[in-house]
């Protein structure tokens, strides 16, 4: 049964819980047992959870915050293309990097220089059946990617871009 909004599922779920309370805590219990046997201890405490992100943010540079935040992006784009069933290719921090420089810095929509804030982009959107390839990608300053959104660029929205330009 498709739920019409993220509230119906969370009511449908919490019906579950309420209907199953068994078996969800059979269900439980066998997840902790199971992780318990690899030696995987629950992160309950909010203490031992804030000394241990302040003991990992404290080995890390701004550098290597950077590439994680890179790598996440990466990772949660290439799902996305997954899930929409699009054709997911390998793309690389290294194909990336030659991407913006074969674009001069440059926003492919409006022109701008994009050395300090940019987007990437699907060119054909993933929503629309595009896909997670270096060929369909393009970095956007973020007015135009927020511009463009979930939408084919059409020659008014380039000839809109070219006047956010001047």
């Amino acid at each position: 049964m498709p739920y019409k909004n993220h509230d119906d599922l969370i009511a449908a779920k919490k019906r579950y819980r309420e209907a199953n309370k068994e078996k969800v805590a059979a269900s439980n219990k066998a997840y902790y047992e199971k992780r318990k046997a690899l030696g995987i201890k629950p992160n309950r405490d909010p203490e031992r959870r804030k000394k241990s992100l302040s003991k990992w943010m404290a080995n890390r540079t701004p550098e290597d915050l950077e590439k994680r935040r890179k790598l996440q992006h990466a990772v949660s784009n290439a799902r996305r293309a997954r899930l929409k069933k699009a054709k997911v290719g390998r793309v690389t921090a290294k194909d990336l990097s030659a991407l913006l420089e074969s674009q001069g810095y440059r926003c492919k929509l409006c022109g701008t220089d994009i050395s300090a804030k940019k987007d990437l982009d699907h060119i054909m959107p993933i929503a629309r059946g595009g896909s997670h390839t270096l060929e369909n990608l393009q970095y956007l300053c973020p007015p135009s990617n927020r511009r463009k959104w979930a939408h084919v660029p059409l020659p008014a929205m380039l000839s809109a871009a070219v006047q956010h330009a001047e």
